[in-house]
């Protein structure tokens, strides 16, 4: 186990693994395992910082957030960290600053509409909450247009993904329990989220830790792409008449099986679709993953970019935050003619 104690780092956690082995063993949860146990006999300060330190304490991460909003500014006054910054630990890509106003600032609960009794607790992301709160306000309003009601968490805390798929398994048994309670207390109908990470773990991994959570999670937690096929559909506005091209997210394709509803909702917009070739190879992102190995991310990404580009698409479409954030930043970076969008913010 000594000698082996880093080669779980090089696992992305696409799944892909399961996906394609023909004895149909669970290789991603082997690896898991591994990982736990390595985290567990071999401390890491920072992790335990990151983890034990913040994301357990609602309060504390987000005025750690807070904070890193406002020093953000000072850094990134163009709106992005310089690249000279970014490429030491994310690889080639720009990256956003936090947003001084994150998506529960901008929605507290008293100014969202009262218009229906189907309440869906909209469930943001990390990256959705901080960096992208533009696309939450977009869900929001699209859930208006649909007639459900949309909620937000009182105090908003990260789903527990990054401790999941780092092996801190007792902390994210902690983050699960917490905001189990806090869901259990609204009790929605539905919850979404635009985010596969957040989606896959709130529907299946709290029941793997919490076995009264199972069936309550499992039946009423939907992928935002998943939801919207299914009980919006009719209300998407088609907006577009030009090529676009779609990137599988991961957790979203192989986490949920989820695969034909963005696609019907992209050509709903009135895109023409054209698939990339390994549409459903992963972009390199893989939250810590990217930090750990910048440059292997760096090169996936790459890979990723360029075979988008030669569909001779300028519209990259995606349904990840995680994947967004990527895409958009490498292109960026790399002076590619390619707009990288989530699908949340194209739909009306």
């Amino acid at each position: 186990m000594d000698e082996a104690k880093d080669i779980h780092n090089f696992c992305a956690s696409c799944l892909r693994c399961k996906e394609v082995c023909p004895a149909g063993i669970n290789i991603p949860d082997l690896i898991l395992s591994i990982r736990e146990e390595v985290v567990e006999k071999n401390k890491s300060a920072v992790l335990d910082l990151l983890v034990d330190g913040f994301l357990k304490k609602d309060t504390r991460f987000n005025s750690l957030m807070k904070l890193g909003a406002y020093a953000g500014k000072v850094v990134s006054p163009g709106g992005n960290f310089p690249l000279f910054l970014t490429r030491k630990f994310a690889g080639q890509k720009y990256i956003p600053a936090i947003s001084t106003k994150s998506l529960s600032d901008r929605y507290i609960q008293s100014s969202i509409k009262k218009i229906s009794n189907k309440r869906v607790l909209f469930f943001p992301g990390c990256l959705v909450e901080y960096i992208f709160p533009e696309i939450g306000e977009k869900i929001i309003k699209f859930l208006e247009k649909c007639s459900y009601q949309p909620i937000l968490l009182d105090k908003y805390g990260c789903c527990g993904g990054p401790a999941h798929h780092t092996g801190k398994k007792n902390a994210f048994i902690e983050i699960a329990r917490s905001n189990f309670s806090k869901i259990k207390a609204i009790d929605p109908d539905f919850i979404v989220s635009p985010c596969p990470t957040c989606t896959e773990v709130i529907k299946k991994r709290y029941g793997e830790v919490l076995p009264e959570a199972k069936d309550y999670l499992y039946k009423r937690t939907f992928d935002y792409c998943q939801f919207i096929f299914e009980t919006g559909f009719q209300n998407i506005e088609t907006r577009f008449d030009c090529i676009a091209t779609y990137h599988d997210p991961c957790h979203l394709r192989r986490g949920l099986g989820i695969t034909d509803e963005p696609r019907q909702i992209i050509k709903k917009l009135g895109f023409q679709l054209v698939e990339m070739d390994e549409y459903d190879a992963c972009c390199g992102m893989a939250g810590a993953f990217s930090l750990k190995l910048p440059k292997i991310s760096e090169e996936i990404m790459k890979k990723k970019l360029s075979k988008a580009e030669k569909t001779c698409a300028k519209n990259l479409i995606t349904a990840c935050p995680g994947c967004l954030l990527q895409l958009r930043g490498g292109a960026k970076a790399l002076g590619k003619d390619i707009d990288v969008k989530h699908l949340a913010e194209l739909v009306e």
